[in-house]
């Protein structure tokens, strides 16, 4: 008995010694080998396979644009992020219980090998959460801490992926040089170290070359990028690294026109077995890049490509492969056939945007060099649905297109008030056949609709029967969270009106090119409907210029389109030929026009810079002759003259500056005694309309005399000194002094400007104080136990990590309120706003579409809570976070 109490004795003394000489205070051997084991085989592998996890479900649900350079790594972004926060969280959470429980941290040296290792997949987390400024904070961690350890070069080359990700090259480059200069030598080297630290070692060498190409290519530099992409592919070790990067080879040597060497790399890429897409693309790309000059080699390309388009699987790659046909007839100088197949890439493709865009885009482009403007405009505007606002070039194509919409505009104004005025000058008969035929054709073209309708009407019958059955498999679902229904959906709404931006007036697919045939100025209900009649013959009788009074009101819409028309020409598309032709056009057609002196003065710098000295001389003696005291005549006899007067100019707009200030602030005696005295002072500068427009609406402000202001108004729309800009201005504002009921929306729209003033001085903004996320319910449509139960899973699931809280009071006797406590700053509560809204089937059970979202500062908590007006706050919530 004795023995036996001894043995237990003893045995409970070694347990305690061993479990003592496991503290993680004490670097023995037995605390290193139990927290090394412990770290790596228990929280640190539940950790990195939950990592990978997140990075394999990301990967699968990427798809690869083709129409650009592929990037060598799949990354996430803040809207892809959402979907694998789960599994980044619980790899974070892992890390965090490593570092805890298993850190050997003596004298600030660390003793157990996996906590650096640890760091990196916490850093890696914050990467592809696209949580930059934390993964960088880890990966510096690490290379300082990790001076001596080899893990210091994984970390810094995660550092430059974080850098390129923010777009700060500068950074990045700076980093990949000095792992370069420093990391690589030091890899190469036979070093003492575990396999695990042998084989990221590999991995950094691997990496290393691809993230540098990644950098080249980001910046569009693709020659150096191409060697380090050689490099990349002679290092990597998985099959489909490898593909991605030759790939990728193949792309930057097309960029190049090494036609060669890319045709060499995309035959490569089809002996790797690729997914069809990858497969598909390639061959199209081993297509594009033959030789034009060999005409059997083009024959057989061409051949291979039509009958690409007859193969079934090939349905969906129709957009692609005519948009590569396009690409082989234009290499050939066929511009024709090269138009057409562009077309025919148009007219089918449904999905791919992006293909869309490209397609639209080169036969606007081509349309535009050839001057022909109408037919650039049309595929420009189509372009701007498609286009992707991250499209390198987007801002330069949409002004392009905003200046073709304009010349559209006035070219269609110039031809309707010609037609408009031809017809009125035919006798009654001739009028009527005219009119009868207008109608005529309008009937036969609703006829035809109609049975297109019918046609659509029986397919979709038919697709909603082939439907319902896919559908009763998801009989309890929202209709947004049904994908079959959502899908009928999209397609019954892309076959009625085709891809439309979502934005106001979605329903108009060529918004520059709509007109309407009734006058802007009737704004009466009933009159409208009588008008929208098209099959009415008194709608085309009574907008016909039958009386001088309204022939005068059409040939002063074709004035200033035809002036509007030159300018754009010239200024907008550089075009001087077509500049030439309007304002001589409006010259020959309307000799005391308004715009006449400005115009020959226009006339005779154009064809100065032609070179047409005649020309040009005819009208400098024009002005010299007949309007010697003007600014223009002095400029042509004194080129100095004009920077004198630039001089004046420069003193006049500073004054124009402090003058607006002071009519947007309300200060309307300042604004008049400004503009009357510039006024009198400087009669002649082209600055004077501006002035003129700010003292007209100030005395308007101060005395509301409608009247006087019409009069004004028209004199200073009738004046050929007024700016463009002041003039549409000016035709803006009659308007609405035309309509009353337009003033008081006017002065409604007035009011609402001062309401969100006054808001903005309620509701403040502070970025790094303490945020709430808020959702407003209508109570009686809701379980209030649902919705924190729904709101409870959806933070445990996305936002494990930042402790949050949920509370629920009445708003008022209506609506309930939920809050979500607390985000350290805005920035975090706008993530979590985002991610609420893209993973709103956790609130599934709420069958309501009555709700508000928001967040909100705790500092405005306050008032928001006391004055309980939602559409207040969201105002000022919209303006400053979501803009």
């Amino acid at each position: 008995m004795k023995n036996k109490f001894l043995i237990y004795l003893v045995s409970i003394i070694c347990i305690c010694c061993i479990f003592q000489s496991c503290s993680t205070k004490k670097n023995t051997i037995i605390s290193r080998n139990y927290h090394n084991l412990t770290s790596r085989y228990n929280a640190y592998f539940n950790g990195i396979e939950s990592f990978r996890e997140g990075i394999m479900q990301l990967e699968n649900s990427h798809k690869d644009r083709f129409d650009i350079i592929l990037p060598p790594f799949i990354y996430s972004n803040e809207e892809t992020a959402t979907s694998i926060f789960p599994q980044l969280d619980r790899a974070y959470e892992k890390g965090s219980k490593v570092i805890t429980k298993h850190s050997i941290m003596i004298k600030g040296v660390e003793h157990n090998k996996w906590i650096d290792d640890t760091y990196l997949l916490i850093g890696m987390s914050h990467f592809y959460k696209a949580d930059y400024l934390k993964a960088l904070e880890a990966f510096d961690y690490i290379v300082k801490q990790f001076k001596d350890s080899p893990i210091k070069y994984q970390a810094m080359l995660w550092m430059a992926r974080t850098y390129i990700q923010m777009e700060n090259y500068e950074r990045a480059q700076f980093t990949l040089d000095y792992i370069k200069e420093n990391g690589l030598k030091k890899l190469t080297k036979k070093n003492k170290l575990s396999l695990h630290k042998t084989n990221e070692n590999k991995r950094v060498k691997r990496n290393f070359y691809a993230v540098y190409a990644d950098w080249y290519i980001r910046q569009g530099n693709y020659q150096p990028a191409i060697q380090l992409m050689e490099n990349a592919i002679s290092l990597a070790k998985k099959k489909k690294q490898k593909r991605r990067y030759v790939y990728i080879l193949g792309q930057l040597n097309q960029k190049l026109d090494k036609l060669a060497f890319a045709n060499h790399k995309y035959k490569w890429v089809l002996k790797m077995n690729p997914p069809y897409d990858m497969a598909f693309n390639a061959k199209m790309n081993i297509a594009q890049c033959f030789n034009p000059n060999d005409a059997n080699e083009s024959k057989k390309v061409k051949k291979l490509f039509l009958k690409m388009t007859k193969d079934v699987k090939n349905k969906e790659y129709l957009d692609q492969i005519y948009y590569a046909l396009a690409q082989i007839a234009f290499k050939e100088s066929d511009s024709t056939n090269g138009i057409d197949y562009l077309k025919l890439s148009i007219e089918n493709s449904k999905e791919n945007k992006a293909q869309k865009a490209t397609s639209c885009l080169q036969l606007a482009e081509i349309y535009f060099n050839k001057r022909s403007y109408e037919d650039a405009q049309t595929y420009y505007d189509s372009t701007m649905i498609f286009l992707p606002t991250d499209h390198p070039d987007y801002e330069k194509i949409a002004n392009k297109h905003s200046v073709l919409s304009d010349l559209v505009i006035n070219l269609k104004t110039v031809y309707t008030e010609d037609s408009i005025q031809k017809i009125a000058k035919m006798d009654e008969s001739q009028r009527n056949k005219v009119i009868s035929k207008i109608i005529e054709n309008i009937i036969i073209e609703e006829n035809r609709k109609k049975q297109e309708e019918l046609a659509q009407q029986q397919k979709k019958l038919q697709a909603l029967a082939n439907q319902q059955s896919l559908n009763s498999q998801n009989a309890g679902q929202w209709y947004f969270y049904n994908t079959n229904a959502v899908g009928a959906g999209y397609n019954e709404f892309v076959a009625k009106w085709g891809e439309r931006k979502l934005e106001d007036n979605w329903r108009i697919s060529n918004k520059g090119l709509t007109t309407d045939f009734s006058d802007n100025n009737e704004t009466d209900t009933a009159q409208t409907n009588t008008l929208s009649d098209k099959k009415n013959p008194e709608i085309y009788i009574s907008k016909l210029p039958l009386t001088e009074e309204k022939i005068e009101i059409s040939n002063q819409k074709i004035i200033n389109a035809l002036y509007a028309l030159g300018t754009i020409y010239k200024e907008g598309l550089e075009d001087n030929k077509k500049s030439i032709a309007s304002y001589e056009e409006l010259i020959d057609r309307f000799p005391e026009n308004k715009y006449k002196l400005n115009v020959y003065y226009l006339l005779y710098r154009l064809y100065k810079e032609e070179k047409n000295v005649r020309k040009s001389d005819y009208y400098k003696n024009i002005i010299l002759d007949k309007y010697p005291d003007t600014d223009y005549a002095n400029i042509i006899r004194n080129p100095d003259y004009d920077a004198s007067k630039n001089s004046v100019d420069k003193t006049i707009l500073n004054i124009y500056d402090e003058t607006y200030s002071n009519y947007k602030n309300g200060n309307f005696d300042n604004v008049i005694d400004n503009s009357k005295n510039i006024i009198s002072k400087y009669p002649n500068s082209k600055y004077i309309s501006h002035f003129k427009y700010l003292l007209f609406a100030s005395q308007f402000a101060k005395n509301k005399d409608t009247v006087s202001l019409k009069a004004e108004l028209n004199q200073l729309i009738n004046l050929p000194i007024t700016d463009n800009n002041i003039r549409k201005a000016s035709n803006e504002l009659l308007t609405l002094l035309e309509n009353k009921a337009e003033i008081t929306k006017y002065e409604k729209q007035n009011k609402k400007e001062n309401e969100d003033t006054i808001t903005g001085r309620i509701y403040f903004i502070s970025d790094k104080s303490i945020h709430f996320a808020i959702m407003v319910f209508n109570a009686i449509d809701i379980n209030v136990e649902n919705v924190k139960n729904s709101l409870s899973d959806f933070n445990s699931t996305y936002f494990s990590l930042d402790n949050l809280s949920i509370s629920n009071i009445f708003l008022d006797d209506k609506r309930q309120m939920f809050t979500v406590i607390n985000f350290n700053n805005k920035e975090s509560a706008l993530k979590y706003f985002n991610a609420l809204k893209q993973k709103w089937d956790f609130l599934q059970n709420i069958e309501t579409n009555d709700y508000h979202i928001f967040v909100i500062s705790s500092d405005n908590y306050k008032t928001f809570y006391k004055r309980k007006n939602i559409e207040e706050h969201f105002f000022f919530f919209e303006k400053n976070y979501l803009k």
